[in-house]
């Protein structure tokens, strides 16, 4: 094994077995040690460790170090999703420490992927920028394509969230180029494709994101895959903003009759948030209000999955106002009374604002109040409500980007 890593190292950097030896040692000496014929001395071992450019660590087996690491980045993965973040991050600089004393490069890489993406979690973008790119210049990290894609993609993420897009754009292609490559597997080339769709979905730049979502789904042949079933969604509300508008229909349709036939579960939720966003953009309201409502209950339930269930609320109400119905939006706040989020506000102010009557508008102006009392909007809506009382049937326009694009009281006094 040791001369198995001497061997190797050597030839990755170019020399001899004479060079190897320099005058401390003589060739065949090197040679016997290499063929694992002799086990070296320590003396011979930090000799050609120096040369090599390793600590000595790197060469000698230390199965206890190597569990101890093994052992600590579970621990920090467990802490991670229990969001004791904190501790997390000590496990894994423990982890690191003890990689550095091994001289394993392999492991120090995997180790600062994973505390760059802590610090994603964190939003310390910075911290997580360093991380990343310590891994990804680590030497021979690129023998390792599964972990420079991962890499790659996140780092891409964070300077994106930076707002530093054309280095997001360096380490996406980076991440997407060596994705594509014949030995690497359909599921991790699709997930970095959809991380750069993604990119350039945030930026609205829609037929970037669909080209790449397309050549993911092509490398995802299992249509009823739950990542084909990702891709789909977000191909769906992608082609809903181009020219391709039915297509977008076909595959909508298509993906609802595949997830109606799926086991309802956490990641289905999600999948059924996606599709009603898609949905909305086709101006398929009804269906995409029917999608979300029938699964607001289980979100309740799953504390877990709160930032879904933000998401799933904002897609109801954009549902809501694209149809403008009351209706819809009564049922959602009845679905949701019970829930500790100030959303509820939106659906408050979008009530308020259509009020028939001015005694409703206050009662859902308060329940605004209650939920987002230091809020613009609310107090734009304030206004208007008053001037409308004092102006007695006047019927003002409410220009509220986040509530509606443009809501109208229709109080009469």
């Amino acid at each position: 094994m040791v001369g198995e890593k001497i061997r190797d190292l050597r030839k990755k950097l170019g020399l001899t077995q004479e060079q190897l030896a320099g005058l401390e040692l003589t060739k065949s000496y090197v040679s016997q040690v290499e063929l694992g014929r002799i086990r070296p001395s320590r003396n011979a071992l930090k000799v050609m460790a120096q040369r090599l450019g390793k600590p000595l660590g790197y060469f000698l087996d230390n199965d206890d170090d190597l569990r101890t690491i093994e052992v600590l980045l579970k621990a920090a993965r467990a802490l991670w999703a229990s969001h004791r973040l904190d501790e997390a991050l000590v496990g894994l600089d423990e982890g690191r420490l003890l990689a550095e004393r091994m001289g394993r490069d392999d492991i120090l890489a995997t180790i600062a992927v994973e505390m760059g993406r802590l610090e994603m979690t964190r939003h310390r973008i910075p911290e997580a920028i360093q991380h990343l790119t310590r891994a990804l210049d680590t030497p021979g990290i690129q023998e390792q394509p599964e972990l420079v894609i991962d890499a790659a993609s996140v780092l891409g993420q964070a300077y994106a969230d930076a707002g530093v897009y054309h280095q997001a754009v360096v380490r996406f292609q980076q991440s997407v180029e060596m994705a594509r490559m014949e030995s690497v597997s359909d599921d991790l080339a699709a997930s970095a494709l959809c991380r750069y769709g993604d990119f350039w979905a945030s930026l609205g730049a829609w037929t970037s994101a669909a080209a790449l979502y397309q050549e993911s789904r092509q490398r995802q042949p299992d249509s009823h895959s739950p990542r084909s079933l990702a891709i789909a969604v977000r191909l769906v509300s992608t082609w809903a903003q181009t020219p391709r508008e039915s297509e977008a229909h076909r595959l909508a349709d298509d993906t609802a009759a595949r997830l109606d036939a799926v086991t309802p579960d956490r990641l289905h939720r999600r999948l059924e948030v996606d599709l009603a966003r898609g949905l909305v953009l086709l101006g398929r309201e009804a269906e995409a209000f029917d999608r979300i409502a029938r699964n607001l209950t289980e979100f309740l339930k799953d504390p877990s999955q709160s930032e879904e269930l933000e998401q799933a609320v904002a897609i109801a109400l954009q549902s809501v106002q694209s149809a403008h119905r009351r209706d819809w939006a009564e049922e959602l706040w009845n679905r949701i009374a019970g829930w500790d989020n100030p959303i509820k506000g939106r659906v408050a102010l979008w009530m308020a604002c259509h009020a028939p009557a001015h005694q409703e508008a206050e009662e859902w102006l308060e329940q605004a109040r209650k939920w987002l009392p230091a809020d613009p909007d609310t107090r734009l809506v304030e206004a208007v409500l008053h001037r409308a009382t004092a102006d007695r049937g006047i019927l003002p326009q409410v220009a509220d980007t986040r509530v509606s694009t443009l809501c109208t009281l229709h109080f009469v006094s």
